[in-house]
């Protein structure tokens, strides 16, 4: 027995051990991550009202990419992810006021404050600019999205744990965990 040999290539290996077990471990959390942003992002999704179904258009999830999460993780929220066309159509002109649609979302967890626009009209007294007019504003119709993914915290580890695992042995399987 020899103390101190190496064997030819022993760091190449380890190199490569190195790597696998990164990327592997990567695409396990990732996995995970992706199946509980997914849940966090349905949960956010019901805590809207239906009355302003077009909202929930502007609720999503996305994967973070390796330069915003090393080990893999995803995100969910207001305007997260790929819009779809369907998202972003343009309201009809006989429609008055923004709405609650997928680009102002974040107004059903946020609110309005009260806002009000002078019209063009001349004032009575004959000063220019017109009388102004209230719009008024509305307090939040939904509980912050933050506050909903707390709540939603224990099942989302749930879903992330049974995501993770099926990756794992996926990656097993195939040889490239370890």
């Amino acid at each position: 027995m020899t103390i101190g040999s190496t064997i030819i290539g022993d760091e190449q290996l380890a190199a490569v051990m190195r790597h696998m077990t990164d990327t592997a471990s990567r695409k396990v959390m990732a996995a995970g991550s992706a199946k509980a942003a997914q849940f966090i992002a349905k949960r956010i999704k019901a805590s809207i009202p239906s009355s302003h179904k077009g909202a929930r258009r502007g609720i999503g999830w996305r994967r973070l990419k390796k330069s915003e999460a090393r080990d893999g993780g995803a995100k969910a929220g207001v305007k997260v992810g790929k819009p779809s066309k369907a998202k972003i159509k343009e309201r009809p002109p006989s429609q008055k006021g923004k709405g609650f649609g997928a680009q102002n979302a974040h107004w059903v967890f946020y609110g309005v404050g009260p806002k009000s626009i002078k019209s063009g009209q001349p004032r009575v007294t004959g000063k220019k600019g017109g009388p102004v007019r209230h719009t008024g504003g509305h307090k939040p119709f939904a509980p912050p999205a933050r506050e909903t993914a707390k709540r939603n915290k224990s099942a989302a580890m749930a879903i992330y744990k049974q995501a993770a695992a099926q990756a794992l042995s996926n990656e097993v399987r195939k040889g490239k965990a370890f």
